[in-house]
């Protein structure tokens, strides 16, 4: 996973990949409510974060 992580430049998202995990584990949200809430949390100027974040998110989401 970490070599992922590396390959897409997203070492510095790990706690994502975590949160990820954590999602698929306890069923708290699913990623479609992670999406809602970024997109009204994360300001104009920082949109572009949020496909980046819900990528990472669900490289731990889909971990095996």
């Amino acid at each position: 996973l970490l070599w992922q992580l590396q390959v897409h430049h997203t070492l510095p998202l790990a706690n994502m990949v975590l949160l990820g995990k954590v999602i698929k584990e306890t069923s708290v949200i699913n990623l479609d409510g992670m999406r809602t809430m970024f997109e009204k949390i994360i300001s104009a100027k920082r949109q572009n974060l949020i496909d980046t974040n819900l990528k990472t998110i669900e490289m731990g989401y889909n971990y095996q």
